[in-house]
């Protein structure tokens, strides 16, 4: 068993009143707010989002590498691919490629589907804390 204690990590975030966390092997530790601080024209898809950004910026360092194959010589396009390789490595461990069916997967047990296009300003309280 694992005791999580408060860390830098999670510092400002919520004062720490006790006990302990135990999270089984393999299991990844993230946090969420319950209020959210996210401008009223935002969509609802892209708070989403949000949560996976980490692979979305990798994703487009993939592409831009992408787009530069072409015009590299030989050994800058050595480099290049190596440099892809490990962005494609720290995509999949994001697991990267399922993004889609992620955000799906959270519209679906949150039955929230339909709020996907709307605006966070005009949810209600409670469809805002889910």
């Amino acid at each position: 068993m694992w005791k999580i204690y408060p860390d830098e990590k999670f510092n400002g975030y919520e004062e720490y009143q006790g006990g302990s966390i135990h999270i089984r092997k393999g299991a990844k530790l993230g946090y969420l707010e319950q209020i959210y601080h996210i401008e009223g024209s935002t969509e609802v898809e892209e708070v989403l989002w949000q949560a996976f950004k980490k692979a979305i910026e990798i994703k487009k360092e993939l592409q831009n590498l992408e787009k530069t194959f072409a015009t590299l010589d030989q050994k800058h396009l050595e480099q290049a691919m190596a440099k892809y390789g490990q962005y494609v490595e720290a995509y999949e461990r994001l697991d990267g490629y399922q993004l889609e069916t992620k955000v799906n997967q959270v519209c679906e047990g949150l039955d929230i589907s339909t709020l996907r296009k709307m605006t966070f300003g005009s949810l209600s309280g409670g469809e805002r804390t889910g």
